[in-house]
């Protein structure tokens, strides 16, 4: 007998006698069943078939019309509401995290949504960012594929964590491309845009959120995509080639984009001017004019936004350039290409080498391995590769331009600076916070950078480098670039592809991605509420291979009751490799613990342990000996002394490559990022070595 329950064990197995035989899935085993059952607990939002044109079909001897399927779109307005009741999620909402003036931490900091009217009004105003894509569904086993356009949205008033999180992005339509392409997005999108306009407005919209009723107000902070996606929701030109000013924020004419690096030296677009252009372009269509005057060319202006129907939404501000996109797979690799095309015709080493060196070092930086690199990808400037494959290659490349011997890179020196400039702005550009005199030096960087580039690769600028000089302005109205990159989208797309591989279905794939996505997303919403599973929204870590044993028994006790601050024989856990924050830590990785004048103290992981739901680390040290220009890398040595460090305390949740050979080397991406962390933010700017460098003048 239970003395708290008074039940006894007869009782129990009474209980469960009367389920014997039972399924635990009885009653879901099919997916019409699962989704019935979901919806009846009210959790399933269906996705609704947009239905665009009628075509006559013979049935059964007889001729009828029928209306045909462009794609699916999933209700939003239901869909925020479901999402609004994660308990996680609302209290991101209700719980705000602070702002500082002149500091951009997040979307939320910047003056698009600072300034909003509706924002001023209602300070508790939701912020909403939209994005768009194609990506190619494949079927291994059969060969089939099939092109899809997804829509999705993302709420932005989450937590950074949460919100990298892939159940942070939602559908808001799967599509045929070419139907949106010829019938524009308008049908895919109404259901979002009267939403939209029905969240910003003064009235708002309500929700019952936990049983009670709240009401809501939201505004479209930005739309994301690549080049052609935004273009093609903001009614532009999709390709530069095609407009006399192919540029999205300002009036740039293809003879002028190279002109200058400074974004005042060009006429920004505005949105009163955009909406005169968009009225004459409309208007000389009707008129089907032919030669003479054609405001399309001109203005870069193909028709109407769908999105500026949206309250507040700006078309000339709202789709920001992407990181992504026209940073690592644009200017990045364009440099790159050029950079080996210079060591290349000085004949001081040859591709296999430089290949077989960039993957000694890029095992350092994880599971990206940067494909090998031929001399056509190198003459047409196309260097293959993902983003991520592309950052490694970016920052492998110093080292594998390196002379061990003579301790020389194989390129000139001023190549060598242009190139560690172009680094040393994109860890600026990557930085999670960014102050207002960060911007100011961003600005600078941009500029000197790309008359360096200019004067050293003469006409291998592109578009994409005109478009970089509107980050900085960027970052003002957004926040940092990263957290409105694509990275997170397109990953929500391998989500997609996995389902098209397993359901071998493309009948109607467009139903089946839809119908498949909301019963997962809205069944762990439901599987949450009711306590089975964690928090929606939270990420689960993981630790690898618990052993349990007692303080005194471990050889860094004395380190571990510091630490944990504990006393006693203890129980604890000792762990191969845990895995948060979406960082896989186990012996042998690097973390950073602190800086001192600007230069990062790291460690080396020795031994992983948990007490009571905290971990630490036990760490060597590693002493920095000086920051490397000509690698952008600190040089550093081991200590003999070993100390512990809760991962609560660790500043930087990010993988920390650890060169070794020749010397041991620590990349540190994102330096200012770590430096306003720590309220070190001086970088200094070596006119000599043309870059943005640290105080190398250690003696620890």
């Amino acid at each position: 007998m239970d003395p708290n329950t008074t039940l006894s064990i007869n009782e129990v197995i009474a209980v469960i006698d009367k389920f014997s035989g039972t399924s635990l899935f009885q009653g879901v085993q099919t997916s019409q069943q699962l989704s019935a059952f979901i919806e009846h607990q009210r959790y399933l939002v269906r996705p609704e078939p947009v239905l665009f044109e009628n075509v006559d079909v013979l049935v059964g001897g007889t001729v009828k019309k029928v209306q045909v399927e462009g794609g699916y779109y999933v209700p939003f307005l239901p869909m925020l509401e479901l999402l609004l009741n994660c308990p996680e999620v609302l209290h991101c909402v209700d719980n705000p995290e602070p702002t500082e003036k002149g500091k951009f931490r997040g979307p939320m900091d910047g003056h698009s949504f600072r300034q909003n009217p509706l924002v001023k009004k209602f300070p508790d105003t939701l912020g909403i960012c939209s994005y768009d894509d194609d990506a190619n569904c494949t079927d291994t086993a059969s060969s089939k594929n099939k092109s899809v356009k997804f829509l999705y949205w993302s709420l932005l008033n989450l937590s950074a964590e949460l919100r990298s999180s892939g159940r942070g992005v939602h559908l808001i339509a799967s599509a045929d491309p070419a139907v949106v392409k010829s019938k524009g997005h308008d049908m895919f999108m109404k259901d979002f845009q009267d939403g939209m306009n029905k969240l910003s407005s003064e009235e708002g919209v309500e929700f019952t959120i936990s049983g009670k009723k709240r009401t809501f107000h939201a505004v479209l902070v930005h739309h994301a995509g690549d080049n052609p996606a935004s273009a093609a929701c903001g009614g532009f030109k999709e390709s530069a080639a095609f407009a006399k000013c192919p540029c999205r924020q300002c009036f740039a004419t293809q003879t002028e984009l190279f002109t200058s690096f400074v974004e005042k030296d060009f006429t920004l677009r505005s949105k009163e001017l955009h909406e005169a252009q968009v009225a004459e372009v409309e208007k000389y269509g009707q008129s089907r004019s032919t030669g003479g005057f054609n405001p399309s060319v001109e203005y870069g202006i193909n028709k109407r936004s769908f999105l500026m129907t949206i309250n507040y939404f700006d078309v000339t501000k709202c789709f920001p350039q992407d990181l992504m996109h026209d940073v690592i797979l644009g200017t990045l690799k364009q440099e790159i290409a050029c950079l080996l095309g210079h060591v290349l015709l000085k004949n001081q080493t040859n591709l296999k080498k430089i290949n077989e060196k960039v993957e000694s070092v890029a095992k350092y930086f994880g599971v990206n391995k940067p494909p090998p690199i031929t001399r056509d990808h190198i003459d047409q400037r196309s260097i293959k590769g993902s983003a991520a494959e592309t950052l490694v290659l970016a920052h492998s490349l110093p080292f594998a331009l390196l002379d061990p011997a003579s301790g020389k890179s194989a390129c000139d020196s001023e190549n060598l600076n242009c190139y560690i400039l172009r680094l040393n702005l994109l860890d600026l550009q990557m930085s999670e916070e960014f102050s207002l005199d960060d911007v100011q030096r961003l600005r600078k960087m941009i500029a000197l950078h790309h008359l360096r580039f200019q004067r050293l690769y003469p006409n291998s600028l592109i578009p994409k480098h005109h478009y970089e000089i509107h980050i900085p302005t960027q970052i003002l109205l957004f926040g940092p670039p990263r957290f409105y990159w694509c990275f997170r989208f397109e990953a929500k797309h391998a989500y997609f592809k996995r389902i098209a591989r397993m359901s071998h279905n493309f009948i109607n794939i467009y139903f089946t991605l839809s119908q498949r996505h909301q019963e997962k997303q809205c069944g762990l919403m439901m599987l949450s509420a009711s306590g089975y599973t964690k928090p929606y929204m939270r990420k689960s870590d993981r630790f690898g291979s618990p052993m349990d044993l007692h303080l005194n028994t471990s050889v860094h006790n004395l380190l571990l009751e510091s630490c944990f601050k504990i006393t006693g024989n203890k129980s604890l856990q000792r762990y191969n490799f845990v895995h948060m924050k979406g960082v896989h830590y186990s012996k042998g990785s690097t973390v950073i613990l602190g800086f001192e004048r600007n230069v990062p103290i790291c460690g080396e992981i020795v031994d992983i342990y948990g007490l009571n739901g905290k971990v630490a680390f036990i760490y060597q040290k590693l002493i920095p000996e000086k920051y490397v220009v000509e690698l952008n890398a600190f040089k550093v040595r081991y200590s003999d002394s070993t100390a512990a460090v809760l991962f609560s305390n660790i500043l930087y949740h990010h993988h920390v490559p650890f060169i070794r050979g020749g010397g041991n080397y620590i990349l540190v991406p994102c330096r200012s990022y770590l430096a306003h962390k720590v309220g070190l933010h001086k970088l200094s700017w070596n006119e000599k070595l043309c870059c943005w460098v640290t105080d190398t003048s250690i003696s620890i």
